[in-house]
């Protein structure tokens, strides 16, 4: 019957799937040494991991089937623990490609690097411990287990152990040799190739040690990591240790707090009789707890107004020390404005002294003066007249200078004086010293 005959028929009108694929897309190569290659696709719209051979041993017969051998290994499990497997295909560029679930997670060992609690680390070695005892139930010795083997799940932080590409198992009569990581390999694995599920115990102790899961953790370690005959026959022999250890832990725990509960009651029961045998004098501790109280708000009070009192005070001691900040600065100010206008007195005064001493000609004198004979007939006068003209000079200064400042003003106008009196002296020759010396300022 046509379709447009039968309305009772219902379905989808097109098998064509909008941005879903049926192939693999969106390829991204994930780095790995070795012959094997891992390479992230995604089809249907969900993420797969791809694994297969890199080109160089795509034709090597031993590597095609150690990578069947995986494909087997992984086909027989089937638990949230351990990556989950689909079979294998041949994808196009790739090659035969194991295909497995992609987890989306990070490495045990990128796990620990980061921020973690002791509690939580604990939960996941158990899920670990969990898969790993499963695998081992169906006699596979992963033998490469390490924490960069061990995904944990961003979503969750559940266990997935990967890279089952060194298991093997009694049941598998190929590519029969040692192997693993040599920092997390037992001893016997470098000198024998048969696998043996006491191989991953010894491995897991080294985790354990990676993991610091705390004292009690310790000692089951340590008892990985014995001879192959002395450590644990099993994960489940180990997961019974660690219950034991967990009990022991729990009946100490209970122990002491049945000990602190004792110690609470008897205190809790002193505290009774003493209280019952003081119901007598009930009264006098009220008055004396009144009395406490009365004398600690009296104190606080004492304190309250010593407080405001030491404060009242310092705002004062502040407010004269600011006072006094003030009137140095000032007096500072008008100190050096003295000493600024003395400095600039001083200088007109020493300009106007050259400037008379110019006038008087002694400077041009000076230069020809060899003996008393040749000196001028007035040399005596014009000495007089500068020497006049120094105490007539510091005479005409106003009342806004004192009696000391006129004082250095006029010894600084004799000192600079006295020094081309000395100078005259000493062209002119004894004679001259002694007519126009100290003794002729001095007059």
């Amino acid at each position: 019957m046509p379709y447009h005959e039968n309305s009772s028929i219902s379905g989808y009108l097109t098998d064509s799937f909008e941005g879903i694929s049926r192939t693999f897309t969106d390829f991204e190569e994930v780095p790995t040494p070795g012959h094997n290659r891992l390479v992230k696709a995604k089809r249907f719209g969900r993420w797969w991991m791809l694994k297969g051979l890199k080109p160089e041993a795509s034709t090597e017969a031993v590597y095609r089937q150690a990578l069947c051998k995986e494909l087997e290994v992984m086909l027989m499990m089937q638990h949230p623990g351990v990556v989950q497997t689909v079979g294998m295909e041949r994808v196009e560029t790739l090659g035969d490609c194991i295909v497995m679930e992609y987890v989306d997670g990070s490495t045990l060992k990128n796990f620990l690097e980061g921020d973690s609690t002791p509690a939580l680390r604990r939960t996941i070695f158990g899920k670990l411990v969990e898969a790993l005892a499963y695998v081992h139930s169906l006699g596979i010795a992963h033998r490469d287990l390490k924490p960069e083997n061990i995904m944990v799940t961003r979503n969750g932080q559940n266990v997935k152990i990967i890279d089952f590409g060194l298991a093997d198992t009694d049941a598998h009569a190929i590519l029969k040799q040692p192997a693993g990581t040599q920092n997390y390999m037992a001893p016997e694995q470098s000198m024998t190739a048969r696998p043996d599920v006491r191989n991953d115990l010894y491995s897991l102790g080294l985790i354990i040690i990676d993991m610091q899961l705390g004292h009690r953790y310790e000692r089951v370690a340590a008892h990985c990591l014995k001879p192959i005959g002395q450590r644990y026959q099993s994960c489940e022999e180990l997961q019974e240790d660690l219950r034991r250890l967990q009990s022991r832990h729990t009946v100490v725990r209970r122990w002491l707090m049945a000990a602190l509960l004792l110690v609470l009651l008897a205190v809790i029961g002193v505290q009774t009789w003493m209280l019952q045998r003081g119901t007598a004098n009930r009264q006098v501790i009220e008055q004396r707890i009144d009395s406490i109280h009365r004398q600690l708000e009296e104190q606080q009070v004492h304190d309250r107004q010593q407080r405001e009192a030491m404060a009242k005070t310092m705002t004062q001691s502040l407010g004269l020390l600011g006072d006094s900040i003030r009137h140095l600065t000032a007096n500072n100010r008008q100190l050096l404005a003295d000493l600024n206008r003395l400095s600039d007195a001083k200088h007109e005064a020493m300009t106007a002294l050259h400037r008379e001493m110019k006038h008087t000609q002694i400077d041009r004198h000076l230069d020809t003066l060899t003996q008393w004979a040749w000196h001028w007939p007035d040399m005596s006068e014009r000495i007089l007249r500068v020497n006049r003209f120094i105490y007539s000079y510091c005479e005409r200064l106003d009342d806004s200078f004192s009696s000391d400042e006129k004082r250095q003003i006029q010894e600084a106008m004799l000192d600079e004086w006295q020094k081309w009196n000395q100078r005259i002296s000493q062209s002119a020759g004894k004679s001259y010293k002694q007519t126009s010396g100290k003794k002729s300022l001095q007059h």
